[in-house]
């Protein structure tokens, strides 16, 4: 968890499109981690996934996932 609070920081503090970076993690026994992020594009999350602070989280973190899924959304700013 550490490691991931660290990413989300980093994430927030030097990339100029990353607006929100929350790190969740749920109270049953598998500890299932939640990674809510807001970035002003698409552009800018594949920056994020190229930052050397993220390349090196996820070769750190391999190891504790057991699954992976990312799933981008469009905010819906007219509401």
């Amino acid at each position: 968890m550490r490691a991931m609070r660290l990413n989300a920081k980093t994430s927030l503090a030097v990339e100029p499109g990353c607006r929100q970076f929350d790190v969740c993690e749920s109270e049953s026994p598998d500890r299932t981690v939640f990674l809510y992020e807001v970035y002003d594009s698409k552009d800018d999350f594949a920056l994020h996934l190229q930052s050397t602070h993220f390349v090196q989280f996820s070769q750190l973190t391999e190891p504790w996932v057991s699954r992976k899924e990312v799933r981008l959304f469009m905010r819906d700013d007219a509401a």
